[in-house]
C-alpha cells in the first residue's frame, strides 16, 4: 500500500479536526494486582450519536510497532444524558455500572496510542507502520476524533501516533484524565482521583470515611471530615440507567477543621447499588471523592455468562439471567460491531435462568462479538470462531 504522506497525517490529528460534540475523557490500563477495573471514558454532547465511532488502541505487535491491540465499536450507544460515556469489563467495580460492558486489552508495559476514530474499517492485529518510522503507512478510518499517547519512555520504546502525550511517570501511567490537559493519576484506584462516568476537578477536602446503611425505607449516608477549605458542600448520588438520583444540597461551612454529615435517599430495588459523594467548591468545581456499594439482596439486572466453548466451530451455548422483567436481544456481531445474525429476542421474567444455543458452523474463522442487549443495558462478550464442524 502507498504510504500516506506526512502533510494528511498532521491533517488527520490536527485539532480543528477534533468534533467539539466528544472526546476522551479518562482511561485506567493497569492496577495494583488483577487488572480487573480497566475502563475508559468518553465526554460529549447528551444525546449524541456514536455509531460511527470505534475506540481504537495502536501499540505493538510480532511485526514491531503501528499494530491495533484493541478495537471497540461504540454503535449503537450515544453519549448518555448526563455527558459521560463509560466502557469497561464485566469484572469492573470502581464506579457506576459500565453503559458499555466489554472485554478490554489495555497493554500496559509499552507506549501506546488510544484512538477515539470514525468509520473503522481495519481488524485487531493490523500492522499500520510496516516499517516502524513513526508514519503511518495506512489509516483505516477516516478521521480521528481524539487521542492521546501513554509514554513508558520518551526516549525509546515503541512509536506513538498522537502528538498528544502524557507520561511517563516512572512508567507507563496507569491512570490518565482530562483536567484542563492531560494529567497523571495514582497507580491505585483506592487512593486516587478516578472518576469513572463523571467529571474531573480538584478538591480541598479531606474525608475520614463515607458509609451507607440500609433501612426499611431508604437508604442512610453518614461521612466525617478531617478538613476543609473552601468547601460549599456536598451531594450524595445515585447512577442508574443513565440518570441521576440525587439528594438535595448539603451545605457545608466553607473552611474548618472536620465536620460530620447525613442524609438519606430512597430504598432501590434489588440489586448491587453504587452510590457517590460529590463535594463542591465554594467556585462551582465539583468532584466526586468517595463511593458506597449497597448490596440489595440480588445481583444486577442482566447476568451473562459464556460463550461456552471458547474459541469455537459448532454450536455455542450462552446462559442469561435476569433479575428484572425485560425484553432482551442477542446478535452476533463483527469486531466493527455491523450486526450480524439475530439470536434471540423476547422477554426474561425476573429471577429467569435462560440457556441460549447457537451454532456458528460455516462461519467465517475470526473473531466475533455476541452483543445482548436488555432495556438500557448493553454486554458484549467475544467468541472467537475456528474452522467449523458440519
Amino acid at each position: 500500500m502507498k504510504p500516506i504522506g506526512l502533510l494528511v497525517i498532521l491533517a488527520l490529528f490536527h485539532p480543528a479536526a477534533i468534533t467539539a460534540q466528544t472526546q476522551l475523557s479518562e482511561i485506567r490500563i493497569d492496577q495494583p494486582g488483577a487488572d480487573t477495573d480497566e475502563y475508559f471514558e468518553i465526554s460529549g454532547s447528551p444525546g449524541f450519536d456514536l455509531s460511527h465511532l470505534a475506540y481504537v488502541v495502536v501499540g505493538d505487535g510480532a511485526a514491531g510497532s503501528g499494530v491495533i491491540e484493541s478495537v471497540t465499536s461504540l454503535a449503537p450507544l450515544t453519549v448518555p444524558p448526563d455527558g459521560y460515556l463509560l466502557g469497561a469489563e464485566p469484572s469492573f467495580a470502581l464506579g457506576p455500572t459500565p453503559d458499555l460492558e466489554t472485554s478490554l486489552n489495555f497493554e500496559n508495559g509499552d507506549n501506546v496510542t488510544h484512538m477515539l476514530v470514525a468509520d473503522f474499517s481495519g481488524t485487531t492485529g493490523m500492522d499500520l507502520d510496516t516499517n516502524d518510522d513513526g508514519i503511518l503507512d495506512s489509516v483505516p478510518w477516516s478521521s480521528v476524533v481524539d487521542c492521546i499517547a501513554l509514554l513508558e519512555s520518551e526516549a525509546a520504546g515503541d512509536r506513538v501516533y498522537c502528538d498528544h502525550t502524557v507520561g511517563p511517570n516512572g512508567s507507563v501511567p496507569w491512570h490518565v484524565y482530562r483536567d484542563g490537559g492531560w494529567q497523571v493519576g495514582e497507580n491505585d484506584p483506592d487512593v486516587g482521583v478516578d472518576t469513572p462516568g463523571e467529571p474531573v476537578s480538584g478538591l480541598p477536602v479531606e474525608l475520614q470515611d463515607f458509609v451507607a446503611v440500609v433501612e426499611p425505607h431508604a437508604i442512610a449516608f453518614r461521612w466525617t471530615t478531617l478538613s476543609e477549605r473552601d468547601n460549599a458542600g456536598f451531594r450524595v448520588y445515585r447512577r442508574s440507567d443513565g440518570h441521576l438520583e440525587t439528594t438535595p444540597f448539603i451545605r457545608a461551612t466553607g473552611s474548618l477543621t472536620g465536620a460530620s454529615y447525613a442524609t438519606v435517599l430512597p430504598k432501590p430495588p434489588p440489586g448491587v447499588h453504587q452510590y457517590g459523594l460529590t463535594q463542591y467548591d465554594i467556585d462551582g468545581s465539583a468532584k466526586r471523592i468517595s463511593t458506597v456499594t449497597v448490596p440489595l439482596h440480588a445481583p444486577r439486572g442482566l447476568t451473562v455468562s459464556g460463550p461456552y466453548p471458547n474459541p469455537a466451530g459448532g454450536d455455542v451455548r450462552l446462559l442469561l439471567t435476569s433479575q428484572h422483567t425485560s425484553v432482551v436481544t442477542a446478535v452476533l456481531t463483527d469486531l466493527l460491531g455491523r450486526r450480524g445474525r439475530q439470536l434471540y429476542s423476547g422477554t426474561l421474567d425476573r429471577g429467569e435462568n435462560r440457556s441460549l444455543f447457537f451454532s456458528v458452523a460455516g462461519s467465517a474463522p475470526g473473531q466475533y462479538f455476541v452483543t445482548i442487549q436488555s432495556e438500557n443495558h448493553l454486554v458484549t462478550r467475544p467468541l472467537t470462531v475456528v474452522g467449523s464442524r458440519r
